[in-house]
């Protein structure tokens, strides 16, 4: 698709949301423009989330979305 002299790409993504019992959510996005991607941003990003922990403020105790 061509805009005023520039070319554009689509660009897929991928979003995964955590909520926090602070009423906040941490979200993490990874886009590509290619299909050929896909295998490897879906796995990063799987690792990504998996690694991730929140705990609250006093660090004693992993917060987890009820």
């Amino acid at each position: 698709m061509k805009y005023a002299g520039f070319v554009t790409t689509e660009i897929d993504f991928i979003q995964v949301q955590i909520p926090s019992d602070n009423d906040t959510v941490l979200m993490m996005e990874m886009g590509t423009p290619t299909a050929e991607g896909w295998d490897v941003f879906s796995v990063m990003l799987a690792g990504i989330v998996k690694g991730v922990r929140l705990f609250d403020d006093s660090r004693e105790r992993p917060v987890t979305p009820g």
